[in-house]
């Protein structure tokens, strides 16, 4: 996807699950225009314990929009989300159920990216991130996409509360900020914008659709279902939808395993995307894979494994 970090593209194949709960509210269109009314131990509390609820989320069945350089007039695609706590990512975009457009993933500790259209792909440690380079970056990091579905817990010691946005500022410990803006009736997030420790955005998010279930064990919880992610890129913005509440899946392992599926490990890439690696100083040096076949009777793919390659 874009040129700039892990946009995170490449959404989602099919899942199956067992029961998930019933939706019972879509985003709130609460006025913002009146102060909060709970304190700030309050509203992190709310926060904090859906945050916990949450331990696995995946949206199949539903699209994906990209707007980058590549894709200037914008492309939908068939999408899947997965999420596990605390960093695992993946977001994979297919096009007529079948052909691969994109594929993210981060296990929390390395990340992969492959563009099957522009036979791009991209490899590294996520700890690198933060030095890459502007040309080789991608747009949506693989990390801030996973803040991006404000299921973190807070830490109230590193939080101010504005009551009259109303909205939460958290200062974390790597020097990075994030805003999470709330709706002032029912405490859920409507904006969270993500800045580095430049002080310059290096996400936003808007939550069109927050999602409210109720899990197996009568636990009512929030999760967004829609939203548009703009990232640094300038015109790059990707729209994350869910069709379906049905095909939205919360702490189910198989629906999560389902939806990575060929990928949960690694991605396979094919012998004509250059894989490039990202350096521990912020460049990206070109790499060739050995080619497996997977299986025997398929076209030879190669596999990136950092135990292998840094």
């Amino acid at each position: 996807m874009l040129k700039t970090l892990l946009p995170v593209s490449a959404l989602m194949g099919a899942l199956l699950f067992a029961g998930v709960g019933c939706p019972d509210r879509n985003h709130p269109d609460g006025d913002n225009s009146k102060p909060l009314n709970i304190s700030k131990d309050e509203l992190i509390g709310e926060l904090n314990k859906n945050s916990a609820a949450v331990r696995e989320l995946v949206i199949s069945g539903g699209s994906v929009v990209l707007k980058n350089a590549e894709y200037p007039n914008g492309f939908e695609a068939e999408a899947t989300l997965a999420f596990k706590k605390p960093t695992t990512i993946y977001l994979g975009a297919t096009k007529l159920g079948a052909t691969n457009i994109l594929v993210v993933k981060s296990d929390g500790k390395y990340f992969e990216y492959c563009d099957f259209e522009h036979f791009k792909g991209l490899v590294g440690r996520l700890e690198h991130l933060n030095s890459a380079t502007e040309k080789g970056l991608f747009s949506f990091r693989p990390d801030l996409l996973s803040m991006a579905m404000a299921l973190q817990e807070i830490d109230p010691a590193r939080a101010v509360l504005d009551t009259k946005e109303p909205k939460l500022v958290i200062s974390e410990a790597d020097g990075t900020r994030r805003e999470l803006y709330v709706s002032a009736d029912e405490h859920l997030p409507v904006k969270q914008v993500i800045y580095g420790k430049d002080g310059g955005v290096l996400l936003s998010v808007i939550y069109e659709k927050m999602l409210r279930t109720t899990l197996p064990d009568n636990t009512s919880v929030f999760i967004p279902s829609e939203m548009t992610i703009t990232g640094r890129e300038e015109g790059a913005s990707i729209k994350i939808r869910s069709m379906n509440s049905k095909t939205v899946y919360i702490n189910n392992d198989r629906a999560f395993n389902n939806a990575l599926g060929d990928y949960g490990k690694h991605i396979k890439f094919p012998a004509d995307v250059q894989v490039s690696e990202l350096q521990a100083d912020g460049s990206w040096k070109p790499i060739d894979l050995p080619a497996v076949a997977i299986p025997p009777d398929k076209n030879p793919v190669r596999i990136w494994r950092p135990e292998q390659n840094g």
